[in-house]
């Protein structure tokens, strides 16, 4: 079937819409259903295409997704601010990168192809499909019962307060709208590129490096300067973006970026995550409790380790052709008991 999600992102000002906007018609024209969707309705790859309403491309505006800020009037009024607040913070631009990622999740039909003109924001959107649905896990055990045993003193201080089930439902579907959104944006058949136009190699390699710390390890770099021997392959715009539709899906189904992975080697394990871009002496890497901290470029992303790493130390990493790989050595009991 090819690519589930194709994310376009770049410096401003590179051609993200333009490009994103002949990407949609392309996979249109052969025979894709497609959902094109952008940051800004009145200045996207949006505004650029007309979509009738029984053609094989569509458009979707996330100004109408109401339900995305439905949750956020009753958690206030449930602390005592005031619920207009939420109107507020729903126009923050912030706000609307939250409401497009709720618009992947609950609008993308099966079998279609969604185009994202993310632009500067992808960075952003990326984080958000990897932060949302962990806030949300969080947040959904928050009921009436769960604070009566467990926060008994916030409790008692909502008294007759407490929204209720209106909540509780709200957050389980914007949970379930969120970890869609997360899976065709980052999961099995996406793929990112990135449009460097004439912006300078530094800041298309920040945004190279922010997509691969979230999770969308960026498979192509379109025009711009030369690249180094471990940073993604580079397009020259002469070649058509019809053109780019085979490898693009051939990227999407072969992930040859593949996600996170571990495994057990030996006496010790080894993580591995894909970095294009990201050189070794930009990267810090830290432990903070069961999380294993990456930094790079001004960027920062906390990734929580699988159950076996959690009683392991990191004791060597290495980043080679793009590939960071972490190795984890196990905690001895006298080791434990002295951290202890």
């Amino acid at each position: 079937m090819g690519a589930q999600c194709v994310l376009v992102a770049g410096p401003g000002g590179t051609g993200c819409s333009t490009y994103a906007a002949t990407l949609a018609r392309a996979y249109a024209d052969r025979g894709r259903s497609v959902l094109l969707l952008g940051t800004d309705p009145y200045d996207d790859a949006t505004s650029l295409v007309d979509a009738p309403a029984d053609g094989p491309l569509r458009t979707a505006d996330p100004r109408d997704a109401d339900d995305a800020d439905g949750t956020m009037a009753p958690l206030l009024d449930m602390v005592g601010l005031d619920p207009r607040l939420a109107a507020e913070v729903a126009r923050l631009t912030e706000a609307a990168t939250v409401r497009l990622l709720w618009v992947i999740g609950a609008e993308r039909s099966p079998g279609e192809v969604v185009v994202v003109d993310a632009g500067p924001r992808a960075v952003d959107l990326v984080r958000l499909a990897g932060a949302v649905p962990w806030i949300l896990q969080r947040l959904a055990p928050a009921q009436r019962g769960w604070l009566t045993t467990s926060r008994p003193l916030l409790a008692a201080a909502l008294g007759s307060r407490w929204p209720g089930e209106q909540v509780t439902d709200q957050v389980r579907a914007a949970l379930v709208h969120a970890s869609a959104a997360r899976e065709v944006l980052i999961g099995e058949g996406s793929t990112a590129v990135v449009i460097a136009g004439s912006a300078p190699s530094a800041k298309v390699r920040r945004v190279v490096a922010g997509m691969a710390l979230g999770g969308a390890p960026v498979n192509a770099v379109v025009g711009g300067p030369r690249s180094g021997p471990h940073d993604p392959p580079r397009w020259r715009t002469g070649r058509g973006v019809p053109d780019q539709l085979g490898a693009l899906d051939d990227q999407a189904r072969t992930g040859r970026l593949a996600g996170i992975s571990w495994e057990h080697d030996g006496a010790d394990y080894v993580w591995r995550m894909p970095l294009p871009g990201v050189r070794f002496r930009e990267l810090r890497l830290s432990m903070m409790q069961d999380d294993l901290v990456l930094q790079t470029q001004g960027h920062r992303s906390v990734l929580t380790m699988p159950t076996a790493l959690r009683r392991c130390r990191p004791v060597d990493a290495r980043l080679h052709d793009g590939i960071l790989t972490v190795r984890f050595s196990p905690v001895r009991q006298d080791e434990a008991r002295d951290q202890g």
